[in-house]
């Protein structure tokens, strides 16, 4: 614990956040993968994703959010974690929003 508050009265202020590169795949050739959301449409949906689920402006409390393509391209798993325990917050409001989502499609 007395390096946690050596390392804050160090450097008080974070450092800015660093861009990371989009590495695109090579072309897939296995014919049986089939992927509905190309890579950039997967970022935008993942960047969506964080937003929707940040619940604090602190920047100490952080939520991570990645997206899987099931091979069959038929549904999506999306992963949060967080470093702070809202978890169970976060996940019921997501959950609310895909319920209502999933209503509105299926009576449009």
């Amino acid at each position: 614990m007395q390096r946690i508050v050596l390392l804050q009265i160090l450097n008080e202020i974070p450092e800015s956040p660093a861009e990371n590169a989009l590495h695109l795949p090579p072309e897939a050739t296995n014919d049986s993968i089939v992927r509905t959301l190309d890579i950039h449409q997967e970022r935008k949906l993942v960047e969506a994703f964080a937003f929707l689920a940040s619940i604090t402006n602190d920047p100490r409390k952080v939520i991570a959010v990645a997206i899987e393509e099931h091979q069959t391209g038929e549904r999506l798993v999306v992963r949060i974690a967080a470093n702070h325990g809202g978890l169970v917050t976060v996940q019921g409001g997501l959950q609310g929003m895909a319920d209502i989502l999933m209503r509105v499609a299926r009576t449009g």
